[in-house]
């Protein structure tokens, strides 16, 4: 029986774990291994190593091989003994010392165990999921489990940081673990049905953690405890999806949460206003994801929302492009600015398949704000030598999304031309681009001259790219240090090709 084991480890083995850590090669290890591995003994050495909670990189490779072991043993014999696995795995998680520099991998290795246990013997163990969760909110003790009992153990949950972190873990590695594991259609077709089944009390365990409404969750969360609130989002963003979002569900909390007060609320002038508005926008990113998928798969719901969403984020567009004007000397805030909005024009750039539809919708989608904050970005990026290095990044996402904005979504001639005035501006000032910046920066250029090629400010770029062209072919590369022949040779390629593309003939 697996509950009998008592396995007494190989005096050498600590030493094998630590070589396995270092990255030696370890043959003593694997030997050991290819000889349990086929066997009930690989039970014995998994609990005795999870038992050691005095050396956590033992315990670590326990649980790696535990969770490696439930997805590859027998299914008869995981069935048979399904309840002593379960209180295994339960009965580790408490041992698992909180303060290990490896606690964290530990309890997901484990999680990801359990998951596996759940996928394998859904058959006999109905109550998996929510079982799971009774059991780890009470602390991984034995409970009875009547439903008379969820809010004392939801009561017990809204105190104990810990136990919420380690059901939003498992929450997450559960619908991770779905994704991956080796199940037949048919029974992923009913693991996923078992899965939608537990998602009300699933929702009841996380809502009586944290509000209902998306807006007083994210507000929930005093300034001093910001800390825990960056520690949790991972978890959260996609717990909340598994939770709130499914495709098959209403995805209520979007339509009862005021997003755009929440925008509005975080995006104070505040010293760290720029961080939270970042944490939002990880959701708000994670929520988008989801929905794109949906929205090409021509789901309706997901239409709706994703066209509300859209809207929501060139709100957020809007009040970044405002604080990035009243604050634009301000070098103290310059470096979550960029990052902030770096991450918002990558939002864009993913966004352009949606926003093409909706340009073309009767209603329309007005992209002057998305204009707007790049034509801000370009400018911003280089105000400054200071944060060199940041405001390199911004310059090359701003004209990465420019790109994507150009190729997909076909500038008015007004916007094409504010951009190309902004880019030869920037092209002649006498502060140099960085090689890569200036080649994306002329691939930029060159696709909207072709948009306007009548244009004042296009016969000037044509003259500088043209110009630049000529200058590059008469260079000697042996004469040219810190790499400038190579500069050179990278113009020369990119001139002559745009050039191309500027007066290719139209049909």
């Amino acid at each position: 029986m697996l509950s009998e084991s008592h396995a007494r480890l190989p005096p050498d083995l600590e030493a094998s774990i630590e070589k396995y850590f270092s990255g030696e090669y370890c043959p003593e290890l694997d030997a050991l291994l290819d000889e349990v591995k086929e066997s009930t003994e690989i039970w014995d050495l998994i609990w005795t190593l999870l038992k050691k909670a005095d050396v956590p990189k033992m315990q670590f490779f326990g649980a790696v091989l535990l969770r490696s072991a439930v997805a590859s043993f027998g299914s008869d014999k995981i069935i048979e003994e399904f309840l002593v696995f379960r209180n295994n795995i339960f009965g580790a998680i408490p041992a698992v010392s909180r303060g290990s520099f490896l606690c964290s991998p530990i309890i997901k290795k484990l999680f990801e165990a359990l998951a596996q246990l759940i996928f394998r013997t859904r058959s006999v163990w109905p109550g998996a999921l929510s079982e799971s969760l009774l059991l780890m909110t009470n602390g991984c003790g034995s409970i009875n489990l009547c439903s008379d009992q969820l809010e004392e153990i939801c009561s017990r949950l809204v105190v104990n940081e810990e136990c919420s972190y380690d059901v939003l873990t498992f929450i997450t590695i559960l619908a991770e673990e779905f994704k991956t594991a080796d199940l037949s259609l048919r029974e992923r077709q009913l693991m996923n049905e078992f899965i939608l089944s537990n998602q009300n009390f699933v929702l009841r365990i996380l809502q009586c953690r944290y509000p209902n409404n998306l807006r007083d969750f994210l507000q929930c969360w005093p300034t001093d405890e910001r800390e825990q609130w960056f520690k949790f989002r991972g978890e959260l963003a996609d717990a909340l999806l598994m939770a709130y979002s499914n495709p098959i569900s209403k995805p209520w909390f979007i339509d009862h949460s005021d997003l755009g007060c929440l925008v509005e609320a975080y995006a104070g002038f505040y010293d760290g206003a720029w961080q939270d508005l970042e944490s939002f926008l990880y959701i708000f990113t994670a929520i988008s994801e989801q929905l794109i998928q949906e929205f090409h798969h021509a789901s309706t719901v997901a239409h709706d929302l994703i066209t509300s969403l859209v809207r929501h984020l060139f709100h957020v567009v809007q009040i970044i492009v405002q604080q990035m004007n009243d604050s634009s000397s301000a070098e103290d805030s310059c470096l979550f600015r960029s990052l902030l909005t770096a991450k918002v024009l990558q939002m864009l750039d993913a966004y352009s398949p949606v926003l093409n539809f909706l340009k073309s919708d009767p209603t329309g989608l007005d992209l002057a704000a998305a204009t707007q904050l790049v034509s801000t970005c370009l400018i911003d990026s280089t105000r400054s030598p200071a944060f060199a290095e940041i405001r390199v990044m911004l310059s090359m996402t701003v004209l990465k999304t420019l790109k994507t904005f150009t190729q997909n979504l076909f500038p008015t001639e007004v916007e094409a031309t504010e951009i190309l005035n902004i880019l030869n501006y920037l092209q002649k000032a006498n502060k140099p681009f960085p090689t890569e910046v200036e080649l994306l920066a002329s691939y930029v250029a060159g696709a909207l001259v072709s948009l306007v090629p009548e244009n004042r400010v296009s016969a000037e770029i044509v003259q500088r790219l043209t110009q630049s062209f000529e200058c590059s072919l008469t260079l000697d590369g042996n004469q040219h240090a810190d790499g400038q022949s190579d500069k050179s040779k990278h113009l020369c390629d990119y001139t002559c090709k745009l050039l191309l593309f500027i007066f290719k003939p139209t049909n």
